[in-house]
């Protein structure tokens, strides 16, 4: 399974470009930069790919990557993108 194209931020919303094909769901990697030593898992996302990011600090830089999975396994994570929190 290939993983989306890739992923963005738009204000406070992560967003996938474009759907895996066999994806059931996405699971999201973010890490504040300056706050995070490592990247920490969000809760799985079923629903697709536009995510709210919640309880960040206004201001802060992260970094976010995703990787798309099913049943039979997992694919390989985007490539990481950094924003500064809106």
């Amino acid at each position: 399974m290939a993983p989306p194209a890739s992923i963005a931020f738009t204000g406070t919303r992560l967003l996938a470009r474009k759907r895996a094909k066999r994806a059931t769901y996405y699971r999201i990697f973010i890490k504040v930069i300056g706050t995070d030593a490592d990247f920490r898992q969000i809760l799985p996302n079923p629903q697709g790919l536009s995510l709210p990011l919640e309880d960040l600090p206004p201001g802060a830089t992260v970094e976010a990557r995703l990787t798309a999975a099913n049943e039979a396994g997992e694919a390989e994570q985007t490539v990481k993108v950094n924003a500064v929190v809106g």
